[in-house]
């Protein structure tokens, strides 16, 4: 199926390419989410000349995003668990709790932007990547260290 997109997707194309994809693709993740419509003579027309302010307001965000990266170059957040004698958590840490830690730091960020392949079970010093943009994404570390047991 022949989709004009209307938004980058990484490893896909830019904003206001024609691409080829399989139409389940299309269908079940493209369309749904607004990144693509039919390629029709008319959205041809149509997606023409929308393409230039869109590329402009992509760029835009792409140099916000790119500027955010380097403010959070090297940034790390403490996490304060409960844990085991064999440093095995009592849960685990997820995207909603960098997210939250993030925003104490005074970075408010959808937890959907933390990047992470599992959830983190154990103590330790891990580096998570957040996706700023489809093409910018910059790594924090996270300490997951031990909540003192006192109270």
């Amino acid at each position: 199926m022949k989709l004009i997109l209307e938004k980058t997707v990484p490893k896909l194309g830019l904003v206001g390419e024609v691409v080829d994809v399989a139409e389940g693709y299309a269908r079940n993740y493209l369309l749904p989410k607004r990144f693509g419509v039919k390629a029709t003579k008319h959205n041809l027309d149509v997606v023409a000349n929308r393409v230039k302010t869109i590329r402009e307001k992509e760029l835009q965000e792409l140099e916000n995003a790119k500027k955010l990266s380097k403010t959070l170059e090297g940034l790390s957040v403490n996490l304060k668990v409960k844990a085991g004698d064999d440093g095995k958590l009592f849960g685990s840490v997820t995207e909603a709790e960098i997210a939250e830690a993030l925003k104490e730091k005074g970075y408010d960020f959808d937890k959907k932007l933390v990047d992470l392949d599992k959830h983190i079970k154990f103590l330790g010093i891990y580096t998570v990547p957040l996706k700023l943009h489809p093409l910018v994404s910059v790594n924090i570390k996270v300490w997951v260290i031990r909540e003192s047991s006192e109270a």
